[in-house]
């Protein structure tokens, strides 16, 4: 089976196995301390892992027919967001699951793709992407969502962010939750974008309700709120805030080479860009799934470097080489910070 990796295009039970340690690196590397989560396949499936910097030792998270992408850290560190693709349905759905891989649930359930999960400061909120709202097809017209969270699925509210013909995916809250900055191509290569985290488009109660705006001509003029930030030559894409909330890490890849990234920062102020992107990391291997440390002291994003794609991490600052963390045979994708 040709693997597919979900990086911006991405109901069954949790084993016994959460939560123990499956390997140790020779020398805890990068920080002194601090926590990642990221997808690894190499125990055949996509699955969510964690590597701790102040032992090296590595713990698989989930393992189950589902392949489970994307992880997203509440912000209190408890929890995890992730989005799975069911082995028997073939369904897309949001999960969240404790950091020890218990108590594995869904939210924002419907029969829709939902994908690419970030929670909001509070912990009470997660965005999403979803195709619930699209006339186009299953992988099509992708939009932003937030799911307010709630013990019974059936009482979570659930609400439409953006409202366009184009693929709005990979959002991030803002440190402050005011804003979530996501990518689209609605300008025909994908951009940065901005949409205030309360300017909804419109409400929709209960887990399976569905929007009542399904009929957007594919032409159509956008129904929200979001603006435009930044829109490179190239499709910039996986936007990261910094703890701060000054500034955007993100990767800007060829349209023409899907497999490509370099990693650029651009500061952020008052809702609009300042200046313009500086290179963080611009080499001939692909660079890709930027987000900050907790202290905004490192940078981590995965990156084909070695010759498969493996976990990173960079000191924020530009300077030191590029530190691998991790080293199977199979991928490592997607990483994820614990607060």
């Amino acid at each position: 089976m040709r693997k597919q990796i979900m990086v911006l295009v991405a109901c069954g039970c949790l084993l016994a196995l959460s939560g123990v340690a499956t390997a140790r690196q020779d020398d805890p590397v990068g920080p002194a301390t601090g926590q990642l989560v990221y997808l690894s396949e190499q125990t055949g499936n996509a699955e969510i892992f964690l590597y701790d910097f102040a032992t090296g030792e590595e713990t698989q998270l989930t393992d189950r027919p589902h392949m489970d992408w994307a992880p997203a850290w509440s912000p209190d560190g408890t929890q995890i967001a992730f989005h799975a693709r069911s082995a028997e349905t073939d369904d897309w759905g949001i999960w969240v699951m404790n950091a020890d891989g218990s108590d594995l649930r869904e939210v924002a359930i419907s029969e829709s793709l939902e994908m690419l999960p970030t929670w909001s400061p509070d912990g009470s909120q997660i965005a999403f992407v979803s195709t619930r709202g699209s006339v186009q097809g299953e992988f099509l017209n992708r939009d932003i969502y937030v799911v307010t969270l709630a013990p019974d699925p059936a009482s979570e509210i659930v609400q439409r962010l953006t409202s366009d013909s184009a693929q709005d995916i990979a959002p991030d809250w803002s440190p402050d939750g005011s804003q979530i900055v996501f990518s689209s191509n609605r300008g025909g290569s994908y951009g940065l974008y901005v949409v205030a985290a309360d300017a909804v488009v419109p409400a929709e109660a209960g887990a399976d309700a569905e929007p009542d705006t399904t009929n957007q001509p594919e032409d159509a003029a956008p129904l929200d709120a979001a603006t435009l930030l930044y829109d490179g030559a190239d499709d910039d894409k996986s936007p990261a805030w910094s703890p701060d909330g000054t500034q955007l890490v993100y990767y800007s890849s060829s349209p023409e080479q899907l497999a490509s990234g370099d990693v650029y920062i651009i500061s952020v102020e008052g809702g609009a860009v300042v200046g313009d992107p500086v290179p963080f990391l611009v080499t001939p291997a692909a660079e890709m799934a930027p987000v900050w440390s907790p202290d905004g002291e490192w940078i981590a994003y995965f990156s084909d470097a070695a010759g498969n794609y493996d976990v990173y991490v960079k000191s924020a600052d530009g300077t030191g080489d590029p530190i691998q963390v991790t080293s199977s045979p199979e991928w490592e994708t997607v990483p994820d910070w614990r607060p």
